[in-house]
């Protein structure tokens, strides 16, 4: 018989039928190995598990990794356009955000459009190194998606 899950009380739990249920339950035996996996958002910490016995003995607790209890970080799209002094979109230019701790480069498609997916809510600078054309960079603030900026060459 496969064994039963709970996902409750932000805890997973794992059990087979007791001895007392059913002698030849599908319990860990000496010489078996079972893995236990699940999916998880979370990223890994070492917490407690806590491991009962299936004939005698007081439940023990061991360290194991985890996903952690606390929520990922929201993510973001952030997209625009390059264009330059005539309003007309610019290919292929490097359009970079940079973050207190994050920093990423996107190419912008022949008519000048990008996008950064996965951003992390914060305060960035948003600029473009090109070698044809010279761009302010300005501060966005990102806390939603965003799909408007617009970057326009120096003339």
């Amino acid at each position: 018989m496969p064994w039963a899950t709970d996902q409750s009380g932000g805890s997973l739990t794992w059990s087979s039928e007791t001895f007392a249920q059913n002698q030849n339950a599908n319990a860990i035996r000496w010489g078996t190995t079972y893995n236990f996996r699940f999916d998880s958002t979370s990223a890994p910490v070492t917490t407690t598990a806590t491991i009962g016995f299936y004939k005698t003995g007081q439940p023990i607790t061991v360290n194991v990794q985890a996903p952690s209890s606390s929520v990922p970080p929201a993510t973001y799209t952030v997209s625009g356009r390059v264009v330059n002094s005539s309003g007309m979109g610019v290919g292929y230019e490097r359009v970079f955000l940079s973050g207190d701790v994050t920093r990423a480069g996107a190419l912008t498609n022949p008519f000048g459009y990008f996008s950064f997916t996965n951003v992390a809510a914060g305060n960035y600078t948003i600029g473009v190194a090109s070698r044809r054309y010279t761009y302010p960079s300005s501060q966005i603030t990102v806390s939603d998606n965003i799909s408007d900026i617009l970057i326009t060459a120096n003339p």
